[in-house]
């Protein structure tokens, strides 16, 4: 019958253990640390009408007026020009941030989603 015998001393084994336990509380420490990131990330705020910067979507479908003035009443800066545009117009092509054309066809209604611009 053939003895088998563990090379190693209680020393090792003690050194075994305590690099198991480091490792399974630093594997805590990460997973506890990425839950508080994860918890901490914060959302950005709700952008109020008037706040609204631009574009405006909503404005498809409506009579020119009708899209300068929800254009209007949405923006806080009175230094906006807003600018109906009849379809088929001539028109600069530099960029303006301080202007909003609205974009209308034949029959006054908005075509293309107004931006400043």
């Amino acid at each position: 019958m053939v003895q088998t015998t563990f090379c190693c001393s209680a020393e090792a084994f003690a050194t075994i253990l305590l690099l198991l336990f480091g490792f399974m509380a630093a594997s805590v420490h990460i997973q506890n640390r990425s839950q508080q990131i994860t918890n901490s990330i914060v959302s950005p705020p709700m952008i109020t009408m008037a706040q609204r910067q631009g574009p405006w979507p909503e404005c498809l479908g409506l009579t020119g007026e009708a899209c300068f003035d929800l254009i209007e009443s949405s923006v806080s800066d009175d230094t906006l020009d807003l600018v109906i545009v009849p379809e088929g117009s001539i028109l600069t092509k530099d960029f303006r941030k301080d202007r909003v054309r609205i974009f209308v066809n034949g029959n006054n209604v908005v075509y293309a989603v107004p931006g400043r611009g």
